[in-house]
């Protein structure tokens, strides 16, 4: 049986469906909420700060025109290398 919690509109409908009245619902889902948040508040921070310097790093790669450009290249392994010397590139300029 599928249900929405703007379907429920007593309080023996509240019980019936998940056991606890409305008032209760509300008290556990505000608990839940305020300790989920706290719980992964810095780790959202830290994967943020993460993503931040792989997007630079994808910009930086961008300067290079290697990822939008056309290669006729038969040879992958070439590719693969020509691709990594950008990348050590963005990474040697990053650090200096």
């Amino acid at each position: 049986m599928k249900f929405t919690v703007s379907g429920l509109k007593q309080d023996m409908q509240w019980r019936s469906a998940i056991g606890m009245g409305q008032g209760q619902f509300k008290i556990l889902s505000g608990l839940f909420e305020k300790s989920y948040v706290d719980r992964y508040k810095d780790e959202n921070k830290q994967m943020a700060s993460e993503r931040i310097h792989v997007e630079n790093g994808f910009a930086g790669l961008k300067r290079f025109s290697i990822l939008f450009d056309r290669l006729s290249l038969q040879d992958f392994v070439l590719y693969d290398v020509i691709h990594r010397v950008c990348a050590g590139l963005w990474n040697f300029y990053l650090a200096n």
